[in-house]
């Protein structure tokens, strides 16, 4: 019998490492912090950070269940077992489905109602019609489904709330006082002090469409309510983009054992140690100074990011200014940037094919001649100005403006 949060974890891992029903849901739950609470009258909720579960109340629907149908004997522990998991998933679809950004400006009543008919709808495909007796809860009436299914429309948030605009009775269902409503979209029409004013990196929640599976029906749905949101653009520095080029460039695997730095749902990368990496960085007069204080917060930034390399720095002109090895916990803030006259590469092209470094970034207006493809070393170009001479047909080009 599940009575508390370690009952429930133990059985969400085994379902999970048998690859039963709906696995994908209780991985993602897991990543969310769970908490036993009876702050609530709910049986389960989220606040879009952490899981909530009251023990007391699940068990008292479930208890309610056998005295409404007046049996003698409990309900099967599988059964159980089913209704506690099928809880853990429903709070989690409601911050898969991104249903806390998604319902601002939607009319409220209509909007809460969508919300638990299409989730309860996705995991009675999962769980079957049994779990939703069990804990009595919402499940769109007969004549909805129909409404949607002649209509040839899936069971998404969305077109469930365009249907029930149309025909609002269907939210009250004959037995609807004595149905458990989940109160996840009355919350998120509360102003909470302690959450921050600012929205939701856009970013963030588009990564959310890479946590659904391809079939899911919702993705449609969350992907058209990203793409309408009316945000202004904002300036990306190119010194970040460039750093996402770096990543995109090198050689990576995905990890469940750290969870990404920018998305605990998802795993994250694990970057080769970058042992034998160079930035190769143009100090011709073509350069301005602003770009050059540009490439040190690059090179600054790739310090901080790849903590576990040591880094070459070549500054070239027409030849090589400057060759220099930089580390861990070093400050670049007060460095002297040297320069020179004329762009080429050829001194520090001799550097690769003798040193071999795995990888090489070379930050240029390629004002310069043309230079091979180096025999051993992947080079990613981060390209800046309108002065461009020579257009390498190799390695990986980041254009920065």
């Amino acid at each position: 019998m599940i009575s508390n949060l370690d009952d429930l974890r133990k059985v969400a891992v085994k379902h999970i490492l048998r690859q039963g029903l709906a696995d994908y849901l209780l991985r993602h739950s897991l990543c969310r912090p769970w908490v036993a609470s009876t702050h609530l009258d709910e049986m389960a909720w989220t606040d879009f950070k952490s899981l909530f579960f009251n023990f007391p109340k699940l068990r008292a629907q479930l208890d309610g269940w056998v005295n409404r149908n007046t049996l003698s004997t409990p309900l099967d522990p599988g059964e159980e077992t089913v209704a506690f998991l099928a809880a853990a998933c429903h709070e989690i679809l409601h911050v898969l489905w991104l249903h806390k950004y998604r319902g601002k400006d939607k009319s409220r009543d209509e909007w809460q109602a969508a919300c638990e008919y299409a989730i309860n709808i996705e995991l009675y495909k999962i769980f079957g019609m049994n779990w939703i007796e069990h804990l009595n809860v919402m499940y769109p009436p007969q004549g909805l489904i129909d409404t949607l299914n002649r209509a040839n429309l899936p069971p998404t948030t969305d077109n469930i709330y365009q249907a029930l605009l149309e025909r609002p009775a269907y939210i009250n269902c004959p037995t609807a006082s004595s149905i458990v409503k989940c109160g996840f979209c009355d919350r998120t029409h509360q102003e909470d002090p302690t959450e921050e004013t600012e929205e939701r990196d856009p970013l963030d929640m588009v990564r959310v469409l890479h946590q659904l599976p391809p079939e899911a029906a919702e993705r449609e749905d969350i992907l058209k309510f990203l793409t309408a949101q009316q945000t202004p653009a904002q300036k990306v520095p190119w010194e970040m983009l460039l750093l996402g080029g770096i990543e995109d460039a090198i050689t990576q695997e995905q990890s469940w054992a750290r969870p990404s730095r920018r998305n605990d749902l998802l795993p994250g990368w694990r970057h080769e140690k970058l042992l034998s990496f160079v930035w190769i960085l143009d100090v011709s007069p073509s350069i301005s100074d602003e770009m050059k204080q540009s490439f040190m917060n690059t090179l600054q930034a790739g310090i901080n990011l790849y903590h576990d390399a040591q880094h070459r720095v070549i500054f070239f002109a027409d030849s090589i200014e400057a060759d220099i090895v930089v580390s861990s916990g070093t400050n670049l803030s007060h460095m002297e940037i040297p320069s020179g006259c004329g762009t080429d590469l050829t001194d520090v092209w001799k550097i690769l094919e003798q040193d071999l470094p795995e990888y090489a970034l070379v930050l240029t207006d390629l004002e310069l001649g043309a230079v091979p493809k180096p025999s051993y070393t992947k080079v990613v170009w981060g390209i800046v100005g309108d002065y461009r001479c020579f257009d390498p047909d190799y390695g990986v080009k980041i254009v920065l403006k």
